[in-house]
């Protein structure tokens, strides 16, 4: 008879997550989609006569986190976050956003399973956005849709 001790009983959901902002106003976002941002280290080559030899290097690269997040109905979130970004690239007062910790923020995406519970944070560490997306409005919606925005955020690295 033959048993398997390794039975997964239950699956990671993909379903409910949430990205927290410390240091803004509007600190959580609704997440409905993302993509565990890929991590690349790139090799070191010793060159050769015969053929170039690649070697673990010593640096590493992370891909920019692109999230998408539910707007609130009178888009607090979305306004803040584009606050946050225009400062960034085109302050109206610089004194705003001249210290470290007003422009490169620590954020945390959780993931929940299925009974509500967090099982899994990511910590992105001094991450600042580089891209908001736009709010799409049509009338032609039947019935009421909530609207999604896009964020995509570059950080130095995540845990």
């Amino acid at each position: 008879m033959l048993t398997n001790q390794n039975v997964v009983l239950n699956y990671l959901s993909a379903n409910r997550a949430v990205l927290n902002i410390p240091g803004l106003n509007v600190t959580n976002y609704t997440i409905t989609s993302f993509d565990t941002p890929a991590i690349t280290l790139n090799p070191a080559i010793a060159p050769n006569p015969y053929i170039d030899k690649p070697y673990p290097g010593e640096t590493l690269a992370y891909e920019p986190i692109e999230v998408e997040f539910i707007v609130t109905e009178n888009l607090e979130n979305y306004l803040e976050l584009h606050k946050w970004i225009r400062n960034l690239g085109a302050p109206e007062d610089k004194i705003d956003y001249r210290n470290k910790e007003l422009y490169m923020l620590d954020c945390s995406i959780t993931v929940y399973n299925s009974h509500n519970n967090p099982v899994l944070r990511y910590n992105f560490l001094d991450a600042f956005p580089t891209q908001l997306g736009g709010i799409s409005f049509s009338e032609e919606v039947q019935e009421t849709e909530v609207r999604k925005c896009s964020l995509v955020l570059t950080y130095e690295r995540y845990d």
